[in-house]
């Protein structure tokens, strides 16, 4: 029970972080491209940045080059998530500690 618990638990941080990245890719190409290209051009480039989501459990971070680190989101417990963020525009993945660090 304390398992699934725990794996409902890091499931649950995963898809918080990757609806948070989604979220705030879609404000930051609405207000680069709504006024001067129009809502079908956000579109198109949302579903093209989202597209670099299918190798959310495949693909090793750009900064730290690995598949799995530990999160700070939930500082009570330890998890390891795969790199939930995706750059703008080329879709690089990078776990979102790695990304301020690379800064």
């Amino acid at each position: 029970a304390v398992e699934e618990e725990d794996a409902r638990g890091a499931g649950e941080t995963l898809f918080r972080s990757v609806e948070a990245q989604c979220a705030a890719a879609l404000h930051q190409i609405r207000e680069t491209l709504e006024s001067s290209e129009g809502g079908l051009a956000c579109l198109a480039v949302f579903l093209r940045w989202v597209s670099h989501y299918s190798s959310l459990f495949t693909a090793k971070c750009q900064w730290c080059h690995r598949h799995l680190a530990p999160t700070t989101e939930a500082p009570d417990r330890l998890e390891f998530l795969p790199p939930t963020l995706r750059t703008l525009p080329s879709g690089l993945p990078f776990h979102p500690e790695c990304r301020e660090a690379s800064r």
